[in-house]
């Protein structure tokens, strides 16, 4: 009888050993990341996406668009001025959007916060449409930099580089427009994230507004060959939208 308790103590002692640790680990595994963890986590997506947007990609886009004649004849890393500065300003936009993504996967632990199938009236909040707007923003850009790859040459009459140029076109207005939607919304539903809350949605609409004019001017300027209203376009909008991104930026991680 003795050994029969005994025996039974041992295995009761074992058995809440072993226990422990799975208990501890599970807790572990459903325990909420730290609150400043995840709001860091969050100003460095807000961040890297609103300069990678903002700065780099409409920056490296209006000057493909207006600006290919300057530095013609000159060439850097073996290729054309224009097309380089195209190219390095979005890859390096593209990898910042990288770098976002996973950062804001993390702070969510991996959770899907967008539409999801039976979210009701959830699926049409705001913080649900800046997931999906910005997951798909993200994938076209990503896309973009895949479909360059696949370019046909330049001047060849017999090729498919038409194709190209319209794909091209039409994927990268559709993931500027989307990244205007994600960023506007997140100004808009995310106000706990900046300081003061209201001051990112004026920010972003007199910015969205010079974006148009500087658009506006600069198809005039092309059109009419005012080439000194064509360079001041150039210069106003570069340090625009570094204000904006800056300012911006202050405002988030206050």
């Amino acid at each position: 009888m003795n050994k029969f308790i005994i025996t039974s103590i041992l295995v009761v002692l074992i058995s809440s050993a072993l226990a422990s640790p799975i208990k501890n680990l599970e807790e572990q595994k459903h325990k909420e990341m730290d609150p400043k963890t995840k709001a860091l986590l969050t100003k460095i997506h807000g961040v890297f996406f609103i300069v990678a947007w903002f700065f780099f990609v409409v920056n490296g886009v209006n000057y493909l668009r207006y600006y290919k004649p300057m530095f013609d004849d000159k060439s850097l890393f073996g290729q054309k001025v224009w097309f380089n500065i195209h190219r390095i300003f979005n890859f390096i936009a593209v990898g910042l959007m990288i770098i976002g993504t996973i950062v804001i996967f993390i702070a969510h632990e991996f959770r899907w916060t967008g539409p999801r199938v039976g979210g009701g009236s959830y699926n049409s909040n705001g913080k649900a449409l800046h997931a999906l707007f910005g997951i798909l923003a993200v994938g076209l850009a990503v896309v973009q930099v895949v479909n360059s790859f696949l370019r046909c040459a330049p001047g060849d009459k017999n090729s498919l580089r038409y194709i190209f140029n319209w794909s091209h076109r039409i994927l990268g207005i559709a993931s500027l427009l989307l990244a205007v939607a994600t960023i506007s919304l997140a100004a808009k539903f995310f106000g706990n994230h900046f300081v003061p809350n209201s001051a990112p949605l004026t920010v972003l609409y007199v910015f969205y507004g010079f974006f148009i004019g500087c658009i506006f001017v600069n198809e005039l300027s092309t059109r009419y060959q005012y080439h000194n209203l064509l360079m001041t376009s150039l210069v106003t909008f570069i340090i625009a939208s570094l204000v904006t991104v800056t300012w911006i930026t202050a405002l988030i991680v206050q």
